[in-house]
C-alpha cells in the first residue's frame, strides 16, 4: 500500500512539472526586434543587390539592420534607396526628413515583386 502512494506522489509530481512547463513555454513573451540578434547588418544597398541576386542565404523572419537614404516617408514607415519598405509597428517617434541617412532596424519579411521592392516590419530607427 505504501509503495503505491509514492508511486502515485511520484506520478503526481511528474504530471504537474510537465504541465507547469509546458504553459511557461506557450505563454513566453514573444522576442522582440531590439532583442535580436542580427543575421545582417549594412548597406541597404547591399542588401538589395544580395536579394536580388537570388543568394542561398535566407533572411526571411530574420532581423537586419540597414544604412540608408530615406527616399520616401508615409503615414506608417519609410522607404529606404527606394527599394526597401520599412514599417514601424507604431508611429515614428522621430522628426525625420526625405534625403535624410538613417540606420533601422527590422525583421525582413520577403519581396513583394508586385512593387518591386523588400519589406521589413517592426522595424526601430537605431540612429
Amino acid at each position: 500500500m505504501n509503495s503505491k502512494k509514492s508511486k502515485l506522489l511520484t506520478l503526481l509530481i511528474v504530471l504537474s512539472s510537465a504541465l507547469v512547463l509546458s504553459v511557461a513555454y506557450i505563454f513566453k513573451p514573444p522576442t522582440t526586434v531590439e532583442n535580436s540578434s542580427l543575421s545582417y547588418n549594412g548597406e541597404a544597398i547591399g542588401f538589395i543587390k544580395e536579394i536580388e541576386s537570388n543568394t542561398s542565404t535566407n533572411y526571411v523572419a530574420k532581423v537586419v539592420q540597414l544604412n540608408g537614404t530615406i527616399t520616401q516617408l508615409e503615414e506608417n514607415g519609410i522607404q529606404l534607396n527606394n527599394k526597401v519598405f520599412c514599417q514601424f509597428s507604431t508611429s515614428f517617434p522621430y522628426k525625420i526628413t526625405k534625403d535624410s541617412k538613417i540606420t533601422i532596424k527590422g525583421k525582413y519579411i520577403g519581396f513583394d515583386e508586385l512593387l518591386d521592392e523588400i519589406k521589413l516590419n517592426n522595424c526601430t530607427i537605431i540612429k
